[in-house]
């Protein structure tokens, strides 16, 4: 998140989207990788948690 962030801001700026939609849709792709495979690792950590 640190390292693609500041390359794909630019990009976006460029393209007209503006810098809060850019931010919610990279949050919003990010929590659904952590919840999928294979980079999934939120489901195995609740696993374990009673």
């Amino acid at each position: 998140m640190i390292i693609l962030v500041p390359l794909l801001a630019p990009i976006a700026k460029t393209y007209g989207i503006h810098e809060i939609q850019f931010a919610m849709i990279y949050i919003f792709n990010a929590s659904i990788g952590a919840l999928s495979p294979p980079m999934g690792v939120s489901p195995v950590e609740l696993q374990d948690v009673k």
